[in-house]
């Protein structure tokens, strides 16, 4: 059997499965990729589906239900399964069975030799890997490339020969794999995004930013499965000014206007009267000098001309 079949192995000796003697019932584990790139056709699954559509097409008809601990019923551990085996599938876990050769299993599944202690074992393991799982290097990634997806490390797999993907929910685009540098196409979400995909993540709310030589300003936006994240509410950050709000969005209202300067009031024909300028949030700049009057004789110097009564 193939060499790949060994990842599977591993993972039932790690969570305790006994001899076929012992009849021992496995758990099923946390997710795990299925890194044999040879048996993975580019089948684009993504996250939030149900188990039971991974395997529709699982030897059944699809208008016929999959019963409960059945072949490609959906499973939380192996006690859900009447074969006893629970492993992943491309939409979760789901019940699988024993097998002698890939002609046992669906189009979809191949038959994996596993070997446990002395015994070995032979089940159908689905082939398709879930695009969009977190990665940080290739080895996550089997069959495919972990590239950087909306700021994130992503599984992503080949295009069709065709330039297009098995789903309509990825695109075809030429990509510069981290790895080695060089261009490759792969199949990225159309959103350009993993957490906005389907209409299970509609009106998803997130964090988004609005950032120039000013600032960076924080905001919230709405995920619609149709063009993506949309609607980001951050304002665009602007110099700083006096009007009672933070313009630069640096936490600070008014900052950099703490002291005042100097001003003045002028009226034609009467004078200039000098003062000072103070923020006053949203009123502004108020200068705090007296509007010129024509002299009278009060013992003031009305028109601020440095005289009194004259």
């Amino acid at each position: 059997m193939q060499a790949g079949s060994s990842w599977l192995a591993a993972v039932l000796v790690l969570i305790g499965m006994a001899g076929c003697g012992g009849g021992g019932v496995l758990s099923a584990p946390d997710p795990v990729s299925f890194p044999d790139a040879d048996a993975a056709p580019w089948d684009v699954a993504r996250d939030g589906e149900d188990a039971a559509e991974a395997v529709a097409d699982a030897g059944e008809a699809a208008d016929v239900p999959i019963e409960p601990g059945e072949f490609g019923a959906p499973c939380a551990s192996n006690d859900d399964c009447v074969s006893g085996f629970c492993v992943e599938g491309t939409h979760g876990f789901v019940c699988t069975k024993l097998c002698l050769e890939d002609g046992d299993c669906p189009s979809d599944y191949s038959c994996k030799g596993l070997t446990l202690g002395e015994d070995v074992f032979f089940l159908c393991v689905p082939k398709a890997m879930r695009a969009c799982q977190a990665c940080t290097k290739d080895f996550q990634c089997p069959g495919g490339r972990c590239v950087t997806v909306d700021g994130a490390g992503r599984c992503a797999v080949p295009c069709r020969e065709d330039g297009t993907c098995e789903d309509g929910a990825y695109r075809c685009e030429e990509v510069t794999v981290p790895s080695t540098g060089e261009p490759e196409n792969l199949c990225l979400p159309a959103t350009g995004t993993c957490e906005c995909l389907t209409q299970d993540h509609a009106g998803l709310v997130r964090t988004c930013s609005v950032a120039n030589d000013a600032g960076t300003c924080y905001g919230f936006e709405t995920c619609d499965p149709a063009v993506g994240f949309t609607g980001c509410t951050a304002a665009t950050p602007a110099p700083e000014e006096c009007n009672g709000l933070d313009d630069d969005c640096d936490g600070l209202a008014d900052d950099g206007f703490g002291e005042p300067v100097p001003c003045e009031v002028a009226v034609e024909g009467v004078g200039v009267c000098p003062g000072l300028a103070r923020c006053q949030g949203p009123l502004g700049l108020v200068c705090d000098a007296p509007t010129p009057a024509p002299e009278v004789c009060d013992y003031l110097d009305n028109d601020c001309d440095g005289e009194t009564d004259e």
